[in-house]
């Protein structure tokens, strides 16, 4: 019943058909997807400049449409999109044929302030869906099997309240969700407990929260059956990280990068050689402070332009990453998608030193991890307040030890190593490090207003 209640629904929306035409982009050579890459530019640029008004002048003034001529060479003369642009002309910047179209209102979670509204065409997520089909399929996942989701919000997850659409919907994939907005000790044992008897093929979840839920099952030596992928989103795979869901869950772990207001981005195929940009509905660009063009393994800011979004377009979008480009020319996968050797963090989770060079938020995390895995605290949070000063919370357990002051003081020797000898290293002990808003748990906040 669920297989053919998923045909009908895939076909009806015209999802399978996208579907078909992602496998064979998947497939595509170098000079192939750079056609496509253009052929989708021009698409939308064409589309924006005849129907949306915010856009009709800059095309102008920065030369990408002369003459009624499409000029991809000034395609990154156009500024960049930021969060209070799309703010402060929301109408400005919806299509005039926006009453011909099918769209939704898409919310981002306001992880790191104000909560961004976008809206999203029906045409844009018929393709995120086909996307996700084969993200699925790259870590093993049919449809039907089953599967785990920690995630959500209160925005997200109303138990027991959920629309009859919403509850079709986990039914039909096979999908319990579980409320990541808190993880209590009863909570995670109730995670644990939903696990072992569902069984599922796959878990996906924040990245803090499977990290923090496999520390538990360590620490309390929980039995936890193992499924076939677990997949991390919503925050940054360190190596710690990854070493640690593996081996508690003893599966391989899948990174992934997305977001609400632009969904898929880029994810991990089986070979593991870092996330492939989702090339069938995103332009990928990774900047400099200048706005240049990153070379591999240099850390930068992502700027996005998603494909098809016709009711709104997004075009050289600040999402407000940090990214590293891979120096792989080519996985072993055979897929040419652009490969990124990782998300480094948010532009807000990044630290930054006074000559502007970027310490990403792994450094920190791996650091005050070590003093965590030692065994007297639970939780930590590094934040910036300034570049010449770090405040660190520390919320102590059970365990906590009577003389500290050596492994504060090695602590902060490695910090000033690498931020420089005049850093301030204050540590705050605090009864509890609350989540965001949206429910992610952020190990490293910068507090700078703007970069050195």
């Amino acid at each position: 019943m669920r297989k053919f209640l998923f045909k009908r629904y895939k076909k009806y929306t015209g999802t399978r058909e996208k579907y078909f035409n992602v496998k064979k982009i998947e497939k595509y050579s170098c000079s192939e997807l750079e056609n496509y890459r253009l052929q989708r530019l021009e698409e939308i640029i064409r589309y924006a400049d005849n129907n949306v008004p915010y856009y009709q002048s800059l095309f102008s003034s920065s030369g990408i449409i002369q003459g009624g001529r499409f000029c991809i060479e000034n395609f990154t003369n156009l500024p960049l999109l930021g969060k209070d642009d799309i703010r402060n002309n929301f109408g400005e910047m919806t299509s005039r044929l926006l009453n011909t179209r099918r769209w939704k209102y898409k919310t981002t979670g306001g992880s790191t302030g104000q909560p961004l509204k976008v809206i999203h065409d029906d045409e844009r997520i018929r393709w995120v869906n086909a996307v996700k089909d084969l993200r699925n399929e790259w870590c093993g996942v049919r449809f039907g099997d089953p599967k785990v989701r920690i995630w959500g919000s209160e925005r997200d997850l109303f138990y027991g309240k959920e629309s009859l659409k919403v509850r079709l919907n986990r039914w039909v994939t096979n999908t319990i969700w579980l409320n990541a907005f808190t993880l209590t000790p009863d909570k995670m044992n109730e995670f644990v407990q939903a696990i072992n008897v569902k069984k599922p093929k796959q878990i996906k979840g924040y990245t803090t929260c499977l990290y923090e839920l496999a520390l538990f099952i360590e620490k309390n030596r929980l039995k936890i059956i193992s499924p076939d992928s677990i997949v991390c989103s919503a925050g940054t795979v360190t190596d710690t990280v990854r070493q640690k869901i593996e081996t508690v869950f003893r599966s391989k772990v899948f990174n992934s990068y997305g977001s609400r207001e632009i969904q898929a981005m880029a994810f991990e195929c089986e070979q593991h050689n870092g996330l492939h940009v989702m090339s069938p509905i995103v332009h990928m660009e990774i900047v400099d402070k200048q706005g240049k063009p990153t070379m591999p393994g240099e850390i930068g800011e992502v700027i996005l332009t998603p494909y098809f979004n016709f009711a709104m377009p997004l075009l050289r979008y600040r999402i407000g990453d940090m990214a590293t480009w891979s120096d792989i020319e080519q996985c072993s996968c055979g897929c040419q998608w652009p490969l990124i050797k990782n998300i480094e963090g948010r532009v807000t989770e990044c630290f930054y030193k006074t000559d502007g060079t970027v310490v990403p938020p792994e450094f920190f995390i791996h650091l005050v991890g070590v003093v965590q895995n030692d065994g007297w605290i639970d939780k930590f949070q590094v934040i910036q307040k300034s570049p010449h000063k770090i405040e660190i919370r520390l919320v102590k357990n059970k365990d906590f030890k009577d003389d500290i002051t050596s492994d504060l003081k090695e602590l902060t020797r490695k910090i000033q190593l690498v931020m420089s000898e005049e850093c301030l290293i204050d540590y705050l002990f605090v009864e509890n490090i609350p989540n965001t808003p949206s429910g992610k748990y952020l190990y490293t906040v910068s507090d700078l207003q703007k970069r050195p």
